[in-house]
Parts: C-alpha cells; sequence; structure tokens
C-alpha cells in the first residue's frame, strides 16, 4: 500500500473523509486521481465528501441494498475483481 491511515490518526472518522484527505497527502496524490474501494457505506459517504470515485464491493452476506443506496459510482462483485476492473478505465469516464 502506498499510504495507511488508522482511525487513531484523524479528528473524524469515516463517513467523515478526513482519513482519505489524510492518504492522499501521504501518497503525494490528487482526488482527481485516486478511487476509493469500500465495502460499507461509510466508505462511499466518505469518498463522494472528498470528492472521490467510489467504488463498492457487493458484501458477502446482507448490506447489498443498503450499500446501493449510498450511490456508490461503481460496483464490482468482489476484491478479485477488482484488478480485471482496474484494467477497464471503466472509472475514467
Amino acid at each position: 500500500f502506498a499510504a495507511l491511515v488508522g482511525c487513531d490518526e484523524v479528528e473524524h472518522v469515516k463517513p467523515a473523509p478526513d482519513a482519505f484527505h489524510l492518504a492522499l497527502r501521504r501518497m503525494g496524490a490528487e482526488a482527481a486521481d485516486a478511487l476509493v474501494v469500500g465495502d460499507t457505506i461509510n466508505d462511499i459517504y466518505a469518498a463522494h465528501a472528498v470528492p472521490m470515485i467510489a467504488v463498492a464491493v457487493e458484501p458477502l452476506y446482507d448490506g447489498r441494498d443498503e450499500l446501493l443506496s449510498s450511490r456508490p459510482d461503481y460496483m464490482i462483485a468482489d476484491v478479485a475483481a477488482l484488478p480485471s476492473f482496474l484494467e477497464s478505465g471503466a472509472y475514467r469516464g
């Protein structure tokens, strides 16, 4: 990983965007050049608050409808689908 951020390193935890802002600073990256991959509504809300592209990973059990209600930009079936999603460039518009 290029950057790690723990909840003890930010003033406000997700759904506040603090952790993602800190990760971007640590990587020297701009929000427009990054995306968030998450499996909770708080991940999606925090990504959109930055704003960043939010890719949701379908939950293994319940919670798909709730996750979709947070309006992720994309949804992938599982983390194993991430490499092909990134290679497709679909998120680049």
